[in-house]
């Protein structure tokens, strides 16, 4: 803020705090601050990039979508650009266009892990699971860190009867990234099946920690405790 006061009409200390409150979910405040650097300069990819972002974190998909056009003819083959128009896409259900959006990455650069992650996902929202499945496993190949790719590949894999793939595909997500309830509650969900309870709990536990007014957590709990 004080970088603000002391350059009010420059656009680069607004970007900067937006930035930063947007990385914090302080959503609001960080429109309010891409807003004014938009009034400075309408015309700058980066601003337009990055508010189209906030408003697709508030759920303003449609809103987000004009903007991330507005980007795209601003800086046409921008990768990030691309990588949240095809977010939105994904966001509204628009799946095949998605995908194409992804596809026109991966041919600027074919290693961008993201782009491989969102096909698959795109793919397991209209039920292909076995192209998902590879799509997540290119992702993986690309960058074996992407825990959120490792988690997806889990629950595909349990879904499709492989048990014991997945089970290892959940330990790598929770290992990748140790923050996410999500993964933890998988794996906690995985283990109960599999009669494994004393591990279960743990993974619960550890779930619930995360996220302590998750229901979903609660009731596996509860369950496993009854069972």
């Amino acid at each position: 803020m004080d970088t603000i006061k002391k350059s009010p009409n420059k656009i680069r200390p607004y970007i900067n705090f937006a930035s930063v409150a947007l990385s914090k979910n302080r959503t609001e405040e960080a429109l309010k601050a891409f807003r004014r650097a938009l009034e400075l300069n309408p015309s700058d990819p980066s601003t337009v990039y990055f508010y189209g972002m906030a408003l697709q974190n508030l759920g303003m998909k449609e809103e987000a979508e004009e903007y991330l056009k507005i980007a795209k003819a601003l800086k046409p083959l921008d990768e990030k650009t691309m990588l949240l128009e095809a977010s939105v896409f994904l966001n509204n259900e628009r799946f095949m266009d998605a995908i194409e959006k992804y596809r026109n990455i991966l041919l600027i650069n074919p290693g961008q892990a993201k782009a491989l992650l969102g096909i698959g996902y795109a793919y397991e929202k209209m039920g292909s699971y076995h192209d998902a499945i590879t799509y997540y496993r290119m992702a993986l190949q690309k960058d074996p860190d992407l825990a959120e790719a490792w988690l997806n590949l889990g629950t595909l894999l349990w879904k499709t009867g492989s048990r014991e793939e997945a089970l290892r595909a959940f330990k790598k997500a929770v290992e990748k990234s140790p923050e996410k309830a999500e993964a933890w509650n998988n794996l906690g969900a995985a283990y109960a099946e599999m009669g494994k309870k004393d591990e279960a709990l743990k993974a619960f536990e550890r779930a619930i920690q995360l996220k302590p007014d998750n229901d979903v957590i609660k009731r596996n709990i509860q369950r496993l405790k009854d069972s």
